[in-house]
């Protein structure tokens, strides 16, 4: 029983060992767990954070490439409008260099007449077409200019601001370029054909007033006053154009301020927006590292709590297994008291006997008492199974029955004190069972 008491005592305390070691296995893997789980949730708020950037990164850089299509698409259709003003311009001044060749034409006289009109009608439409055309040529040069001038700031602020469409706004504005040389071209062979028709029609129209040159010259007066008009009213339509040009420029340089300040107060709005969500982002990311940081302290805090519970239930548990052996091993030290003293009756029963039998020669005795002491097992013999002769001891039998039962007694008290020394104290104010290691002396100590 002590062996198998030992044995239970021994598989507890492995079990114990094994439970304790599978607890801090098991608070390790969730403690790494838990880092696992944090670290992919701070991954994943960075990713996020990132995807969200480029994100908005891109949108402004699509915002951008659709306000330059529209800033080109705008400059294009002003291109287009100039153009054709300044045709219009060109058509109003043959128009009207024709009808002042007409009427000189009309009121030359002779052939001579006829010919110095149309070579000065030539000259003056040639002069005219000239000076056209120079003013023509200075305002493209100009307005070429500033297309350049525009077209290598937004090339640079392109290649500033965005490094990778810098081949695709190179490929456009040699598209551009290539469109503006050759509406120039196209401009300038249309120039060259209406001087030529125009050329033509006065040679066409002179030849014909020649021969109508005796009608037209009753109408010489009227023509004249016609003519005066008709002079008053072209100089006002040369300066109502000179100022309407003038107003157009004006207005052309108001609205190339106002988009230079519109672009730079789009400029500083974006990158207002830019810092707010910037700001913004990194506020969210704050706030979400804190909660991240208070679901990983709460995370803890109930991992400490549970781990409490569980210490607390198993500290709950060995208690009891600790109570239910030391109450075990008292009852069994009682039993192996019991033993002892049944053992150490018999003993001193056949010692009696013995002596018995030596002074009176009955070797009957001893069987017999040795075969009740056998027979009646636990029971602890009394002296009512002997003689009368047995009965009344002597007065050296009394010393030793004393001196034996002072013995016995001292024995019990040893092994009680074994059963209390066999249960250990872990500080905490309760004892736990531990086997009966006996050894020698317990076995000396059992059958003395």
């Amino acid at each position: 029983a002590r062996k198998e008491a030992a044995e239970r005592a021994r598989r507890e305390a492995e079990q114990e060992a094994r439970r304790e070691a599978e607890m801090q296995a098991r608070k390790a893997a969730e403690e790494q767990a838990r880092k696992d789980a944090a670290e992919q949730a701070r991954r994943e708020l960075e990713q996020a954070a990132g995807r969200e950037a480029e994100e908005r990164t891109r949108k402004e850089v699509e915002e951008r490439t659709r306000k330059e299509e529209d800033e080109r698409t705008r400059k294009e259709a002003e291109e287009r409008a100039r153009r054709e003003s300044e045709a219009q311009v060109i058509r109003l001044a043959e128009e009207e260099a024709r009808q002042q060749a007409e009427i000189q034409a009309r009121n030359e006289a002779g052939t001579k007449a006829r010919m110095e009109a149309e070579q000065q009608a030539r000259q003056e439409i040639d002069e005219k077409a000239r000076r056209k055309a120079v003013v023509m040529q200075i305002r493209r040069d100009a307005i070429e200019k500033y297309k350049r001038d525009a077209d290598e700031r937004a090339r640079k602020e392109a290649e500033d601001k965005l490094g990778a469409a810098a081949e695709d706004q190179a490929r456009l504005e040699a598209e551009q370029q290539a469109r503006v040389e050759a509406e120039q071209q196209a401009l300038r062979e249309a120039d060259e054909q209406a001087r030529r028709e125009a050329e033509l029609r006065a040679r066409r129209e002179a030849e014909e007033d020649a021969r109508q040159r005796a009608e037209q010259q009753v109408r010489h007066e009227e023509e004249q006053r016609a003519q005066r008009d008709a002079e008053e009213q072209a100089q006002k339509e040369a300066e109502e154009n000179i100022r309407l040009n003038a107003e157009a420029q004006a207005r052309l340089e108001a609205d190339q301020e106002a988009r230079r300040e519109a672009e730079e107060a789009i400029r500083i709005k974006a990158e207002r927006v830019r810092r707010e969500n910037e700001e913004r982002a990194s506020k969210q990311a704050e706030q979400q590292a804190k909660k991240l940081a208070e679901r990983e302290v709460k995370a803890q805090a109930r991992l400490a709590a549970e781990a409490q519970a569980r210490n607390e239930a198993e500290q709950r548990a060995r208690d009891k297994a600790a109570e239910k052996a030391r109450r075990e091993a008292e009852k069994q030290a009682e039993r192996d008291v019991k033993e002892a003293k049944v053992l150490l009756a018999a003993e001193a029963r056949a010692q009696r006997n013995a002596e018995k039998r030596s002074k009176t020669d009955e070797p009957e005795t001893l069987g017999l008492d040795t075969a009740q002491a056998t027979e009646q097992g636990t029971e602890e013999l009394t002296p009512e199974h002997t003689d009368d002769k047995a009965e009344r001891p002597t007065a050296r039998e009394a010393r030793v029955q004393a001196e034996r039962e002072a013995e016995q007694e001292a024995d019990h008290a040893a092994i009680l004190e074994i059963a209390r020394a066999a249960a250990v104290d872990k500080g905490d104010g309760k004892h736990y069972r531990q086997p009966i290691r006996w050894g020698a002396y317990g076995v000396l100590l059992f059958f003395s």
